[in-house]
């Protein structure tokens, strides 16, 4: 389907972004309802009660405030978490696609250009691999390269 699967390209790339933005928007409003709804996050051990049926003002105890205490903290520190690597995502994505857009183009290739003329390409001899520790290296103009048996 994809020629590399390495690029993430087109509307994968932006559907890939767009995902991890929604995601963090997510996170970013589900701990601002949170945070709207509890105080600092505080669960508070006693809350006055005034709807019916109730006739007047009751304290009504909330059962194990600590664990829900506890359990909340680290719900909350779980979405900054997330929150934070999708942003870092993010802005990994986009930095190396400016770079990439923005860089400076290869000219050929780079690896033939560093090598000296002086030092010809060499190859494997045919029939042997390199794990029976019997090859012998041959210039790779006298054979011809067969890299078939090889992984």
């Amino acid at each position: 389907m994809y020629d590399n699967l390495d690029k993430k390209r087109g509307g994968l790339w932006w559907t890939y972004l767009l995902s991890l933005l929604f995601k963090a928007a997510v996170d970013v409003g589900f701990l601002y309802v949170f945070h709207r709804l509890y105080k600092d996050y505080n669960m508070p051990r006693v809350v006055a009660c005034s709807e019916s049926p109730c006739p007047n003002t009751v304290d009504c105890y909330i059962s194990r405030p600590t664990e829900k205490k506890i359990f909340t903290y680290f719900m909350v520190a779980t979405a900054v978490l997330c929150i934070l690597l999708n942003l870092s995502e993010v802005s990994y994505l986009v930095g190396k696609r400016c770079l990439e857009v923005l860089g400076p183009r290869p000219r050929g290739s780079r690896h033939r250009a560093h090598l000296p003329e002086a030092c010809p390409p060499y190859a494997l001899s045919p029939g042997e691999h390199p794990q029976g520790g019997n090859s012998v290296l041959m210039k790779a103009e006298m054979t011809t390269i067969d890299a078939g048996g090889f992984p």
